[in-house]
């Protein structure tokens, strides 16, 4: 009946792109690369290359976002469109950002040292307000004025830092406030 209703009698889930990029079904492969990162942790420090496994999935992780990215026809165009781009997108990529991980959560690096630094940590907590920004309107209306070679990511993330320190962190603290 709602297929019916909906005018695609015919399949059930499509578009294919939609359902894999922007559903629970389509990214369960991803949970599932942290589920296991999460209830593993002996497993990791049994792996024979365990002391590389921050440099192996950091370099992995580059290299497969750099790859994906030949898939790019243009510039608004992404390289996980195509289903080359998305068998890396699903299958690589969580591989290597779990081995990424483990080795973040494991080992004393300069990587982990830089991503704690006091303008990284800036930057995550204003990642929600920048999640928030690049999939809106925000991001529309800011590529109808402006369209920096690099997709505007740098004016975006000063939005999103401008949103973090005048609604996010006055919020946060008003209710730190008014708990303690």
């Amino acid at each position: 009946m709602w297929t019916l209703y909906n005018g695609n009698p015919d399949k059930y889930l499509v578009p294919i792109d939609f359902v894999t990029m922007s559903t629970f079904a389509g990214q369960s492969l991803l949970f599932f690369a942290g589920i296991f990162l999460a209830y593993y942790p002996k497993f990791w420090n049994q792996i024979p290359f365990s002391k590389y496994v921050t440099a192996i999935g950091g370099l992995g992780f580059v290299l497969t976002l750099y790859v994906i990215g030949w898939f790019q026809e243009s510039r608004v165009d992404h390289g996980t469109n195509h289903w080359q781009g998305k068998l890396l997108f699903f299958i690589v990529l969580p591989f290597f950002i779990v081995l990424l991980f483990q080795g973040l959560m494991s080992q004393r690096t300069y990587l982990q040292q830089f991503l704690s630094s006091k303008v990284m940590v800036l930057l995550g907590n204003a990642s929600f307000a920048f999640y928030l920004v690049h999939i809106s309107y925000v991001n529309l209306k800011l590529k109808s004025f402006v369209f920096f070679p690099d997709r505007n990511f740098i004016l975006l993330w000063l939005v999103s830092i401008a949103l973090y320190y005048g609604f996010e962190k006055p919020i946060y603290d008003w209710y730190r406030k008014k708990r303690s």
